[in-house]
C-alpha cells in the first residue's frame, strides 16, 4: 500500500484513456493493492516493457503479433515516387519550424517543402530520403519530435508447418530486408529464444540481406524442440512476424512404413508359396497314378501277347 502506483511502457508513463489503455484498481489481500492494465484492441505500438511502479524490479514483456507492417505516426514506410507529409504539431498555425534530416537542417526546395503549420512535404520519395527526420517549433518549452522513414519487406513467410526427424537439423530462415536493418527476435511458444554458452545447439546468423539473427539453426533437434516458432521483426515502432509449427518425428518414423511393406511382401510371398506347393502336390500324385496305370496296362498287354504266341 505504501508503494507509488504508476504504469509505464518502456519507461514512459501511461495515462488512462490514451492509446486505448484502461486501469482497474482496488484493495488486495494482506495490505496489498491490485491494479490491472487493459487494452481492448492491441496495436503494434502497445508492444514493450511494462512496469506498474517506478521502483519495482518486476516487468511484463508484451509482444504484439502482426502479419504485415502497419505505419505508425512516427514511423513511415518508404513508397518510391509517392509524396509524404510529416506534421510536427497538428494544432500549430503560423509557426516557424526547423526540420532536420539525419541531424542536418533542411533548406526548403522543390523536393522538401516546409509549410507554416509545421508540416514537411516530401514531394517524391527517393531512397536518399530514408532515415531520421526531426522537427522543432521555435518557441519556449517546445520539444523536438522525431520521425523515421524506413523500407521494410518480408519476401517470404515461413511455411505453416515444418517437419524434421529427431537428431537431424532444423533451419528456419526469415527472409526480411530493410533499410535500416530491422531487429529480428525468435520466439518459441511465446518465449524469446536466446543463445546460451553451454548450449551450442542453438545458432543465430544473418540472412542473405545481412539482417542479423534472421536465420535460426538448431542441431541436433530433439523431441522437446517441437512447438510454435515466430520470427518477430521490428523496425522502430513497426512490427510484423511470420510463424511456423515445428513437428519432430521419431528417428525411426521413416523406418516403420518400410518394415510394414517388407512384412506385407513377405507374407504375400509365403501365401503364394504355400498355395503353389499345395496345388502342385495333387498334380504330382495324379501323374504318378497315371504312370502306374500305364505300366500295368503295358504289362497286361505284354502277357496277353505272350499267351497268344504260345498258342
Amino acid at each position: 500500500m505504501s508503494e507509488y502506483l504508476q504504469w509505464t511502457i518502456n519507461g514512459r508513463a501511461i495515462i488512462p484513456g490514451e492509446a486505448g489503455y484502461t486501469m482497474i484498481e482496488g484493495p488486495g489481500p494482506q495490505g496489498y493493492k491490485v491494479s490491472q492494465l487493459k487494452v481492448a484492441r492491441a496495436h503494434p505500438f502497445h508492444a514493450g516493457e511494462y512496469r506498474c511502479s517506478p521502483i519495482t524490479t518486476h516487468s511484463h514483456s508484451v509482444f504484439v503479433i502482426s502479419g504485415s507492417p502497419t505505419e505508425t505516426e512516427n514511423t513511415r514506410l518508404f513508397k518510391k515516387d509517392h509524396s509524404l507529409l510529416l506534421t510536427c504539431d497538428y494544432n500549430a498555425t503560423n509557426v516557424e519550424t526547423v526540420w532536420k534530416k539525419n541531424g542536418t537542417e533542411i533548406e526548403p526546395n522543390d523536393h522538401y517543402q516546409i509549410y507554416n503549420n509545421s508540416t514537411l512535404n516530401i514531394t517524391s520519395q527517393t531512397e536518399s530520403d530514408l532515415g531520421e527526420f526531426s522537427c522543432l517549433i521555435k518557441g519556449p518549452g517546445e520539444e523536438e519530435k522525431y520521425f523515421y522513414l524506413v523500407d521494410l519487406q518480408l519476401h517470404k513467410h515461413l511455411p505453416k508447418s515444418t517437419t524434421v526427424l529427431e537428431n537431424d537439423k532444423l533451419k528456419l530462415s526469415c527472409l526480411v530486408e530493410g533499410n535500416p536493418h530491422p531487429n529480428v527476435q525468435w520466439l518459441k511458444d511465446g518465449e524469446p529464444l536466446q543463445p546460451e554458452e553451454n548450449n551450442t545447439r542453438l545458432v543465430f546468423s544473418a540472412n542473405t540481406y545481412n539482417v542479423s539473427n534472421a536465420i535460426l539453426l538448431i542441431q541436433p533437434i530433439l523431441k522437446s524442440d517441437y512447438g510454435n516458432y515466430v520470427c518477430l521483426i521490428s523496425q522502430y515502432s513497426l512490427h510484423l512476424n511470420t510463424t511456423t509449427e515445428v513437428r519432430v518425428k521419431d528417428i525411426y518414423a521413416a523406418l516403420w512404413p518400410f518394415l510394414g511393406i517388407v512384412a506385407e511382401v513377405t507374407i504375400l510371398c509365403a501365401i503364394i508359396f504355400i498355395y503353389e506347393k499345395r496345388r502342385i502336390k495333387p498334380n504330382l500324385a495324379q501323374s504318378d497314378m497315371d504312370d502306374i496305370n500305364e505300366q500295368k496296362n503295358n504289362a497286361d498287354h505284354t502277357n496277353e501277347t505272350e499267351v497268344r504266341q504260345r498258342k
